[in-house]
């Protein structure tokens, strides 16, 4: 599932800049290059809503580096961009919505933080059916 929501947005990006940048969503910290993103899943929560019914929510970070002559201005250009175009993406199931968007700049790096939240539904172990069953009765009169 996870994967599903990291391609989606991969897929936004791509739609969004082409190969006019990069993009990472490995566990690679060295190497990056000026106007490149990374996508970072930060944490991951699941609850048990009712009977076999669960809410999954997917913490992630998009990072982008900007570039010197940007400054800024880019990473507040590439935010805004960022609030449309995630706001729903293709995962494995389908449209998820982004929720709690939010972001910060930080040492020329823009980290742009939104939640996906997907319900699931559990099935339960399939137990055999009875086959047969005998029954013995008796009558107690008094």
């Amino acid at each position: 599932m996870i994967q599903g929501i990291k391609q989606g947005i991969l897929d936004k990006l791509y739609t969004l800049y082409g190969d006019e940048k990069s993009y990472l969503y490995d566990e690679q910290e060295q190497g990056f290059m000026p106007g490149s993103f990374w996508v970072i899943e930060t944490s991951g929560a699941q609850e048990q809503v009712v009977g076999q019914r669960y809410l999954r929510t997917e913490h992630i970070d998009v990072r982008y580096y900007g570039t010197e002559a940007g400054g800024t201005a880019e990473l507040h250009g590439i935010a805004d961009a960022l609030t449309d175009a995630l706001e729903y993406v293709t995962d494995d199931e389908g449209l998820v919505r982004g929720e709690n968007m939010n972001y910060q700049i930080e040492d020329g790096v823009l980290h742009f933080f939104v939640d996906y939240r997907v319900h699931l539904w559990k099935q339960k172990k399939r137990v055999p059916y009875m086959e047969t069953l005998e029954q013995v009765q008796h009558l107690k009169e008094g």
